[in-house]
């Protein structure tokens, strides 16, 4: 694929209509025009259709466009490197906000003017993603599964906490058994996200058999959904403190089960020690 009809794709879909992408890019309407086909060309497939509200994905290439915004932000991590170094850490969404801003704050600040660092911070599987096309350069995750040419080490074991409104009906209670857990409205915790996993770990059959209603996509609109009184909840520790320590929720323990997640730090194998990469792994480790 050729960058530049790559970024005026991107442009046709961004300002809506081929005149606009034009201005935009100060070029002509008839090369945009050729750089979308001589793309679709490419691909074999079309990837822009017109209606009168402007120009919209065409059906089955939606996904397309994220891939292609990861291809302009990758060139232009690649032209801004030759000026200075960087290092884009990828975070898995509760890292990023509860738990990683102590180590990117001292890491940059040992680095000083030396490098540039980024932090993006993502759903999990989205982080993998781009950890995988080169978009991030090392990452902090939930879950990871092994895949070949990386360097996967556990970073931390990070506890984990059952969450319940004042008002629900365990609030005053010192612990449950986990089979309580079994036919309470679960929000959150499906089988293929980090907090899945390891219930799966910890609880065994029982993780099969919880009620799990819906994902809401964030921490925050957890423990909203949570303190309205919709479900319960098993979150980080480190996420909810301050609404423990302010009885806006209550942490009720397991009996028998010390909740952990397990938390890895993923960088690319084959890179020197002394890469950006490598340090910030270890600078997590130590």
């Amino acid at each position: 694929m050729n960058l530049e009809h790559v970024q005026t794709y991107l442009a046709v879909l961004q300002t809506g209509s081929f005149r606009a992408a034009a201005r935009r890019l100060d070029i002509s309407q008839p090369t945009v025009t050729l750089h979308i086909k001589k793309l679709e060309d490419s691909l074999g497939q079309t990837l822009i259709i017109r209606e009168r509200g402007g120009c919209l994905p065409a059906p089955g290439s939606e996904s397309f466009v994220r891939h292609a915004q990861g291809i302009v932000r990758l060139a232009e991590r690649a032209r801004l490197s030759l000026r200075q170094p960087q290092l884009t850490i990828g975070a898995a969404g509760n890292l990023g906000i509860y738990l990683l801003q102590p180590y990117f704050r001292s890491f940059a600040d040992r680095q000083g003017q030396a490098a540039r660092l980024e932090m993006v911070i993502d759903r999990n599987d989205r982080i993998v993603d781009r950890l995988e096309s080169g978009e991030v350069d090392v990452a902090t995750l939930e879950w990871w599964d092994d895949r070949d040419g990386y360097v996967a080490k556990v970073w931390r074991e990070e506890p984990a906490i059952v969450i319940v409104s004042p008002e629900h009906r365990w609030a005053g209670r010192s612990s449950i058994r986990p089979a309580d857990l079994v036919g309470e409205p679960l929000i959150g915790g499906e089988p293929c996200t980090g907090t899945g996993r390891m219930l799966r770990h910890h609880l065994g059959d029982i993780a099969s058999r919880l009620q799990i209603t819906c994902n809401l996509g964030s921490t925050e609109a957890v423990k909203s959904a949570v303190r309205a009184g919709l479900g319960i909840s098993v979150v980080l520790k480190a996420a909810v403190e301050d609404e423990l320590a302010a009885r806006h929720l209550v942490g009720v323990p397991l009996n028998g089960v010390s909740l952990a997640k397990q938390l890895y730090v993923i960088r690319p194998s084959g890179l020197p020690g002394d890469s950006l990469a490598a340090k910030f792994a270890q600078h997590l480790a130590h």
